[in-house]
């Protein structure tokens, strides 16, 4: 094992161990305010010195929520500090994500017209670590003015064919998702196919094609629950080719009647733990779930420097989430109690 892969895979676990624990989740749950959430963190966890600026009695509950996410992608990037020259391209992953997260940000607000909003929320932190200009993002009226800031970044070629016939027509949303998440997969699975081998290779396959596994039940569900969408257009929307799961399984879920069947045919698989609930938001939740529980029995056992920074990432992430839910469920009076069953750790 090389230094750069024992300090990496060193780094992940000492910062893994100063993750938030349930002690630091029931003081926030008994927290009444969103300043009063800012001020135990600012003092009592490991986000004191992302917070260390912050005048807790005057923050706003988007500044935080934008300072805590921006504590868990800077958190990621000094991690990276200790990765070699060897598989570097994995590791851009984390930036990958986020600017997929962007742009689909960006086009459901040239869909809404809400361009003050996407102001607000632009992660300014980014700018130096994606690969198109985020100002001119920002400044995107259109699908053809956001092609044009995507040039040459893979990503014009993902939406080009995606582009409405004219200025009236609204942008195919879900299309474009689908094209960039699939665009992602394609991605990630060829780069662990070209950087790894042997057991390395085989863990990161199965973290990625559980995650693919779990984006096809949650969409699947989300169509049947909301959506009048024939089983064709949804098995057609499904990312097929990164996953373990059987295409009858699929067409089955796919073919079900209505949300019910799904959760009865989920109860009866592998997936039960996702069919406790019969609202979305509880599929997403054990989705999360699954996630958060494969991550951390390898960050346990692994010491893999690409499978530690995988499996950190992931639940830092759902760390950050935790917190969010927390601030939103304060912030609009929801029960201490309600809130505690949406955290994940």
């Amino acid at each position: 094992m090389s230094l750069s892969t024992n300090a990496v895979a060193s780094k992940a676990k000492s910062m893994y161990g100063k993750r938030l624990l349930d002690e630091h989740y029931q003081e926030l749950l008994r927290k009444h305010s969103v300043p009063e959430i800012a001020a135990f963190l600012k003092t009592e966890t490991v986000y004191q010195e992302a917070l260390a600026d912050v005048r807790e009695n005057a923050i706003h509950r988007g500044d935080l929520e934008h300072l805590l996410r921006q504590a868990g992608f800077l958190r990621m990037q000094k991690l990276l500090r200790y990765v070699g020259t060897k598989n570097q391209s994995f590791y851009n992953f984390v930036v990958k994500e986020q600017e997929i997260d962007l742009i689909l940000m960006r086009l459901r607000t040239i869909n809404s017209d809400l361009y003050e909003a996407f102001n607000t929320e632009i992660p300014v932190y980014l700018e130096k670590y994606i690969s198109f200009n985020l100002r001119d993002l920002l400044n995107a009226e259109d699908f053809d003015a956001l092609l044009k800031v995507l040039e040459r970044t893979g990503y014009d070629e993902v939406l080009k064919s995606l582009k409405p016939e004219n200025r009236n027509q609204k942008v195919n949303y879900v299309a474009c998702e689908y094209a960039l998440h699939a665009y992602f997969y394609d991605w990630i699975f060829k780069t662990i196919d070209s950087e790894f081998k042997g057991k390395t290779k085989k863990e990161l396959l199965t973290i990625f094609e559980s995650q693919v596994e779990l984006l096809n039940i949650a969409k699947i569900y989300r169509y049947k629950r909301f959506f009048d969408v024939d089983s064709q257009t949804i098995y057609n929307s499904l990312i097929l080719t990164h996953q373990r799961m059987s295409n009858k399984f699929l067409k089955k879920l796919t073919e079900a009647e209505d949300d019910v069947a799904i959760l009865n045919i989920l109860a009866a698989s592998n997936y039960q733990i996702m069919a406790d609930d019969k609202d979305y938001v509880f599929i997403e939740y054990y989705a999360d779930k699954v996630k958060y529980n494969l991550s951390r029995r390898y960050m346990r056992f692994s010491t893999n420097a690409s499978m530690v920074f995988t499996t950190f990432y992931v639940m830092q992430k759902l760390e950050i989430e935790n917190l969010i839910n927390i601030i939103e469920g304060v912030r609009y009076g929801t029960p201490s109690e309600n809130i505690e069953k949406m955290l994940i750790y």
